[in-house]
């Protein structure tokens, strides 16, 4: 909205991006601006085969993330959207903020806004008593605000308000993300970092819960014996989808250690596009997608052009 741009953005409650997309450059006072949008954790694009697990998403982001570091791109924002809409923040809501917490650093919070969303669906009063909650309790966004970060309403939806929301994070200094910093100047692989490592340890918790929960439906169905074969068999059913669901964990175990090197070099194709016109800032969101920004002050575009002009004349000499 705020650059004009044909981004697939989803005004729903499903995620439509798949992969990381980069709108047209847009100018806003005075800075040449690039949005970002990435798909978001619990992502509910495309059929169940399609659907890109936490994993996938994670090392999306940080290869994303650490290639444009490591091309001299930092970030100056990141918004972090949360639907006002959602009746609570449950588990899957706080996990999800607590690995864009860890993608982004404690120091970095103050470059963050958390911005809320789908206001135009839920009754003002409801909305506010949700947003005091959301800035007031420790098991939501306070800890974040303590270090920094901004909520801020996302209302009306119009270029005006996307753009008044920009103003919050351009004029920032330019931070390296957590992540950034771990893959590229620690040189950690994206499953040591500490949102790899918390969503590792996510993954571990998760099959043991599915271990348990097949353990408790085999007692179940050698109890019921030959007695009722109708309830055997729903047993039986469910107790096969929870040894798929542990698969499909041990896979993105699995794929925590693998290679990303063809994620890398698309994105180095993509950054390279706007090398020489931009510097990479960021707005991010990640319960829902990842969206970033880039930015380049003219005074900044003015300083660059001016080296290079020496450059040219101290090779000609």
């Amino acid at each position: 909205m705020a650059s004009q741009s044909l981004l697939r953005v989803g005004d729903g409650l499903e995620s439509c991006t798949m992969t990381i997309q980069l709108s047209t450059a847009f100018n806003l006072d005075g800075y040449n601006v690039t949005l970002i949008d990435t798909p978001g954790f619990d992502d509910t694009m495309g059929s169940d085969d399609e659907r890109r697990s936490d994993t996938e998403i994670l090392k999306l982001i940080s290869t994303f993330l650490s290639t444009s570091y490591g091309e001299g791109h930092t970030l100056s924002g990141v918004i972090y959207l949360h639907r006002i809409s959602d009746v609570k923040m449950g588990g899957t809501s706080r996990r999800n903020f607590t690995l864009f917490r860890k993608l982004c650093g404690d120091t970095t919070l103050k470059n963050v806004v958390i911005l809320t969303t789908m206001w135009d669906t839920t009754p003002p009063a409801t909305g506010a008593l949700r947003e005091n909650e959301l800035a007031t309790k420790d098991k939501f966004f306070k800890p974040a605000c303590d270090l920094g970060a901004q909520i801020v309403r996302f209302s009306p939806r119009t270029p005006t308000s996307a753009h008044t929301i920009l103003r919050r994070l351009i004029a920032n200094k330019p931070e390296v993300l957590q992540v950034q910093d771990e893959m590229v100047n620690r040189n950690l692989h994206f499953s040591q970092t500490a949102a790899g490592t918390e969503l590792g340890r996510e993954l571990r918790e998760q099959a043991e819960r599915h271990s348990q929960e097949i353990s408790k439906l085999e007692k179940e169905i050698r109890e019921l014996a030959v007695r009722d074969a109708e309830t055997r068999a729903e047993l039986n059913a469910e107790r096969q989808r929870l040894q798929g669901e542990i698969k499909r964990v041990e896979a993105d175990s699995e794929r925590m250690a693998s290679d990303f090197r063809a994620h890398k070099e698309a994105y180095e194709k993509k950054i390279a596009k706007m090398e020489g016109t931009q510097a990479l800032t960021g707005l991010a969101e990640i319960g829902l997608g990842l969206t970033g920004l880039y930015l380049e002050s003219k005074a900044r575009e003015d300083e660059r052009n001016r080296r290079k002009r020496d450059s040219d004349e101290c090779t000609v000499q």
